[in-house]
């Protein structure tokens, strides 16, 4: 299953679909943006099984720091997580880079989600069909490009309509990072390049290249030189594919090396094994039982008796393995229920509290604005909320926003919701 490459910087997201006709939108500011980044993929034609993102947020820490000279994601998580408690909790998505050696030991750079929504999104994402086998930084991607050769350093501009950042690398694996946003972000960038360039002065010349992301042509003039290749952010972002899901740069878990297709298919050839040798087994009866009329006889009444055996153990074998063709893993309502409690609710809502009793529930919370507008928020989260058929809000629980005054839309609005489950 091939995975097409999807930028999101900020709301600016772009997808790969075509390298040269790439498909791009601006999320909206306000509402849930892990929605309409979902949305967006959905409405591509044809809509995507599977992609591979290329993230940057302002969210998004990146922080050098020693780290053990070998290791995969367990050993790093297990030495670094005493100095950098976020990476110890299972939500948060964290990589980094391969460890360089130093003349004290080795150093990486770590990519620090300060705040979680990649497992978030790999988890909704799933439930609607598509498969987030990856999610790499973007300024990561640098050290992929064709131009970043060993004996340079190489310095890359990232552009878009929200900002810009800037990242270089040395030969000998120092790294720096840096996002630019704002009314001075293009001051600060010009600042930041020519910083960049200053320090190679009298050394190998840095490689500069561009990557632009906006709407617009790159303006040259802020830029202290001509970059020596433009990238468009399809072409770009297309050279992550090189990477693969267990890479260290990934900032989520890889996926499971035994998934329940592989084992059902071990099972299968363990049993053709045992199929095979008792085949074997039979073969050499009939054989032995050829040299002698008396002991080929009693042969063929074993093979008969056996025969009649492996029959029966087929015949059970064949019923077993109807049930496990038609057995489905049952549905976990309340678990659906609490992930689709998070997906429902909206950014002016707060859940103060949840209750899962084993046929009803109930849910208490706080809005704390936009409860004069119609519908309003709340209505909004009770309405998504109830487009499933595994739970029913009770009709006369569902709270009406009270009556405002004249400015006090602002006030918070406590309300309880009450339901049952259906199964």
């Amino acid at each position: 299953m091939a995975s097409i490459p999807v930028l999101w910087w900020d709301n600016t997201v772009v997808a790969a679909v075509n390298i040269n006709h790439p498909v791009s939108t601006v999320l909206p500011t306000d509402g849930d943006s892990i929605f309409a980044f979902c949305g967006f993929l959905e409405g591509l034609s044809p809509t995507p099984k599977a992609i591979r993102l290329f993230y940057a947020t302002s969210t998004l820490e990146v922080v050098a720091t020693p780290c053990p000279k070998t290791g995969d994601r367990q050993l790093m998580q297990k030495v670094l997580g005493p100095k950098f408690d976020a990476i110890k909790n299972p939500a948060t998505a964290w990589s980094a880079h391969k460890p360089r050696t130093t003349g004290s030991g080795a150093a990486t750079v770590l990519y620090i989600e300060q705040q979680p929504r990649l497992q978030r999104l790999r988890s909704i994402l799933q439930d609607r069909g598509i498969t987030l086998d990856a999610a790499f930084p973007l300024t990561s991607l640098i050290d992929l490009a064709p131009e970043a050769v060993p004996a340079k350093p190489l310095i890359a501009l990232f552009h878009s309509d929200e900002g810009a950042a800037i990242a270089w690398s040395t030969p000998e694996g120092d790294r720096h990072t840096a996002f630019f946003r704002g009314e001075n972000a293009g001051e600060r960038l010009t600042h930041d390049l020519d910083t960049g360039f200053a320090a190679f002065a009298g050394k190998a010349d840095p490689v500069f290249i561009a990557v632009n992301a906006s709407s617009q042509p790159m303006d040259e003039a802020m830029l202290p030189r001509k970059p020596a290749k433009y990238y468009n952010v399809a072409e770009f972002i297309t050279l992550g594919l090189r990477l693969t899901p267990r890479d260290l740069l990934n900032l989520l878990p890889p996926p499971p090396s035994l998934t329940i297709n592989t084992a059902i298919f071990a099972v299968g050839l363990v049993v053709a094994g045992v199929a095979l040798f008792q085949g074997f087994g039979y073969l050499s009866a009939l054989h032995t039982a050829r040299t002698s009329r008396r002991v080929q006889e009693a042969q063929e009444a074993q093979l008969a008796k056996d025969n009649e055996r492996y029959s029966a153990n087929k015949a059970q074998f064949d019923r077993q393995q109807a049930f496990l063709d038609d057995c489905t893993i049952a549905s976990q309502v309340k678990t659906k229920f609490i992930e689709a409690v998070g997906r429902a609710r909206p950014q002016q809502i707060t859940i103060r509290s949840m209750t899962l009793n084993e046929q009803s529930w109930s849910i208490a919370g706080t809005l704390h604005q936009g409860a004069a507008v119609k519908p309003s928020p709340l209505d909004a989260f009770i309405s998504q909320l109830g487009q499933n058929a595994s739970w029913t809000i009770n009709a006369g629980d569902k709270p009406a926003a009270p009556k405002q005054v004249a400015g006090s839309d602002q006030r918070p609005v406590e309300f309880t919701i009450t339901g049952v489950f259906n199964n």
